[in-house]
């Protein structure tokens, strides 16, 4: 398959697997809920606070197994993980389409949350991060693109399949795609480094050594600067979980009617996918430190259009807000790899993915908590927009790309013999010398 990078490697098959298999994890055990809910409840006779509880329940045990999931993804990569989650992930879902009581169906969802960490975004970015470097952005978009597209899709086909067979058939043909396709193609696609079948990232020909260092050779982090990272993406992570959860109410206050509220809050969450195909794009034109506080700075303005402004600029905010949104999620995948290096990608990522799923989960309740006291929706939006200004500034202060090269170890910078293609990571032009080359970790491009 020549899908990214033009020749035969079996990176490029990884990214067409994990296109399939996150759109799927992510419809099935994200978004199904929210059709299911409603004829749960008149089956079961359980209150809406019950039923979407367990969901809560679930993420919230997502959250408190990044960090494990992190560390075992460095030790020894996502294939056994995620063809594990997988498996858990249909298991349960079955087991979801049998429930009778409270009781078993929170203990399933503290079960899939467990499952949610091993198959979500956080281990397939660890798993490209390690296969591909140049073209890691491209890797990162293409995933997320098709990922992206999981509600559009299974949204009206759980509908369909609940209108023909019920909630609990349609959880029982979701248990089945989980095991038919997702098990099998985490199983025998995903390998946990190009060196397993003696490959280099990307696919470059070249000799040397290829595996990235092990645990106990990690780079060193400095606390303090992946602190401010990870309260950056915290911050952003608050601001934009209130906004999308409110934007609703909040234009209806306004005196839009609800179907067009509704319909505004499908264009964010539409322009999140153009958003993601400007990354590439992105990256080529600033420097790799400045993309992020960049993004948050677009956030922080985009907040403060749907704040102040009427249409049509009320529009442009509430467009550029989502496209913001999907931007921040490759931005995030990559901003660990660019100021620390791969050796303790993993972990580090559990780390942030910890603080910005506890934090979406905060920043809805948080903000109905805040709205009385702020007095009204327009000025907590402009808090929200003062948080996601705080996240640019924070962002600002890590070390960049070279630092991060020269805290990875030295055995994890194999010498290339090859014709030497050196790119300006602004520019994008390139030059070439016939040479082997001591190559520390080159930076992520297109």
């Amino acid at each position: 398959m020549r899908l990214l990078t033009g020749r035969a490697f079996h990176g490029d098959r990884i990214v067409a697997a994990l296109a399939v298999t996150e759109t799927i994890s992510w419809g099935v055990l994200y978004y199904a809920i929210g059709v299911l809910a409603l004829p749960m409840e008149r089956e079961l006779g359980w209150s809406r606070e019950v039923v979407f509880g367990g969901f809560s329940l679930g993420l919230l045990v997502q959250a408190l197994a990044s960090i494990p999931v992190g560390r075992w993804l460095d030790r020894h990569g996502g294939r056994a993980l995620m063809s594990a989650g997988s498996l858990a992930a249909a298991t349960l879902v079955w087991a979801w389409s049998q429930v009778t009581t409270v009781a078993a169906y929170l203990l399933i969802w503290i079960g899939l949350g467990l499952a949610m960490a091993a198959v979500l975004y956080e281990p397939a970015f660890a798993t490209l991060s390690r296969w591909f470097d140049r073209h890691r952005p491209r890797a990162l978009m293409t995933v997320t693109l098709a990922a992206g597209l999981a509600s559009t899709i299974f949204l009206p086909l759980t509908e369909a399949l609940v209108s023909h067979f019920g909630w609990r058939g349609a959880l029982l043909a979701w248990a089945a795609l989980l095991a038919v396709v997702t098990l099998p193609l985490h199983a025998f696609v995903l390998r946990r480094d190009p060196a397993d079948l003696g490959q280099h990232p990307d696919g470059e020909a070249g000799v040397g050594p290829l595996r990235p260092p092990p645990a106990e050779a990690r780079a060193p982090v400095r606390g303090g600067d992946f602190a401010g990272l990870a309260a950056a993406f915290a911050l952003s992570a608050v601001a934009a979980a209130a906004a999308s959860a409110h934007l609703v109410p909040m234009l209806a206050g306004r005196g839009h009617s609800e179907s067009a509220a509704a319909l505004v809050a499908g264009w964010m969450g539409l322009m999140q996918l153009p958003g993601r195909l400007l990354f590439p794009w992105l990256r080529r034109t600033l420097r790799s430190d400045r993309v992020t506080p960049v993004l948050f700075a677009a956030q922080a303005a985009a907040l403060a259009l749907v704040a102040l402004a009427e249409p049509p600029w009320l529009w442009v905010g509430v467009g550029l807000l989502g496209a913001a949104g999907g931007l921040l999620t490759l931005a995030r995948a990559t901003e660990v790899a660019d100021r620390h290096g791969l050796a303790r990608y993993g972990a580090l990522s559990g780390r942030l993915a910890f603080a910005t799923t506890l934090a979406r989960a905060a920043g809805p309740i948080g903000a109905a908590a805040l709205l009385g006291p702020v007095g009204g929706y327009s000025p907590l939006l402009v808090l929200l927009a003062a948080l996601a200004a705080c996240a640019a500034a924070l962002s600002v202060a890590g070390p960049t790309t070279p630092q991060a090269a020269r805290d990875t170890p030295a055995s994890y910078q194999p010498r290339v013999a090859m014709q030497a293609r050196h790119t300006d990571s602004i520019t994008g032009t390139s030059t070439s010398t016939p040479t082997t080359v001591a190559s520390a970790a080159p930076e992520p491009g297109p």
